[in-house]
């Protein structure tokens, strides 16, 4: 899906593209995730009946696909393709400069697709793991989406019991106040997400998604360590509070996957943002791994409400990101992350000229 909107949106306007693509599926998820927790389980106010989700979810199904048979790409993706070509030609170079037989593998590249439909598949299977092995900068960006989604999905996991156990609701808590605690971990969060997704594409647009990010990064630590508060505050509202800090935090992932669109080879977006998937996904099964091994340690250790730990514990493994996205990759950050930049100066040079016209 995000290949589609960078192929079917201008270059200068794909950051705040991306934002309105995560917006939507932020207000997805809130109709379909958030809303029926409310009005089904909490409130009772609908019956909690299969067939009436099962028919949403086909009625939502074939929206999508009727707005998808209409759209038209037109010359969107060539213009992006013409403006990396330049760009991929330079990493080329830096990478053979450093590692000699890259530009050999990818000269033979093309008379492998001869082999047979088994080596086909595989090939197709594994290009998104090679093209990040041989992209330096594709490399750092999937590092650092790997340490976020690894934070992320710690803080994620542990979210409902640590609530439920901050506020004695295991043992002592009727349906009505487990139920609003999965209320206040969804909705707030949701709501806020679709206007942040919105002004966090608008900020990337304004000043370049790495440097976003690298500004993000540390705010994302802050944010993400709020939720240990909890085992102070003890207090149901203070988790409407957390939700709100982690969703926002989640916000770095617009300006990341902008960045690994806009800074892949010609032709080869969906491989990318396949590479940058894999690596959240990785993220994800570890971050479970993690969560389930440790939970027993920290309960059997006798502490009271110790899950508190994760939040920190995430906020420095988010902070960790920093790291693979600073200094310069061989060949450069390319044109890719500050893309706005050479637009916003043909736009100025254009307006001059216009002017200049306009007065002779």
């Amino acid at each position: 899906m995000f290949a589609l909107v960078g192929d079917a949106t201008a270059v200068e306007d794909q950051d705040e593209a991306f934002g309105l693509a995560y917006a939507s599926a932020h207000l997805i998820g809130l109709l379909l995730n958030g809303l029926p927790v409310l009005l089904v389980f909490t409130l009772k106010a609908l019956p909690n009946s299969p067939v009436f989700f099962l028919a949403l979810q086909w009625l939502m199904s074939i929206l999508c696909l009727s707005v998808l048979s209409s759209v038209r790409l037109g010359h969107k993706g060539q213009e992006k393709e013409m403006i990396q070509e330049a760009d991929s030609q330079i990493l080329t170079t830096g990478e053979a400069v450093n590692r000699g037989q890259e530009v050999e593998f990818d000269a033979g590249q093309s008379n492998s697709r001869s082999c047979n439909p088994l080596c086909m598949l595989m090939q197709q299977l594994l290009s998104p793991i090679l093209l990040a092995a041989r992209n330096p900068r594709l490399r750092r960006i999937i590092i650092a989406t790997f340490l976020v989604g690894l934070s992320g999905s710690m803080t994620f996991d542990i979210g409902g019991q640590f609530f439920n156990q901050s506020l004695d609701l295991i043992q002592h808590g009727t349906d009505l106040d487990i139920g609003m605690v999965s209320v206040l971990e969804q909705i707030p969060g949701q709501l806020l997400s679709i206007p942040l997704s919105v002004i966090t594409g608008h900020l990337a647009k304004s000043c370049g998604p790495l440097s976003l990010i690298r500004w993000m990064i540390p705010m994302c630590c802050m944010l993400m360590s709020v939720g240990a508060l909890m085992a102070l505050v003890r207090h149901m509202w203070f988790i409407a509070v957390v939700t709100l800090c982690l969703n926002c935090a989640g916000m770095i992932h617009v300006p990341l996957m902008r960045l690994a669109s806009g800074l892949a080879p010609p032709g080869r977006v969906g491989e990318s943002l396949s590479a940058v998937g894999v690596a959240t996904e990785v993220a994800s099964l570890l971050a479970n791994g993690l969560v389930v091994s440790c939970n027993s340690v920290l309960i059997n250790a006798g502490l009271f409400d110790p899950l508190w730990i994760y939040y920190p514990i995430g906020g420095l493994i988010s902070l960790c990101a920093l790291a693979p996205l600073s200094g310069t990759p061989p060949g450069g950050w390319g044109t890719g992350s500050a893309i706005v930049y050479a637009h916003r100066a043909q736009a100025k040079w254009r307006r001059r000229i216009e002017y200049g016209v306009t007065l002779v």
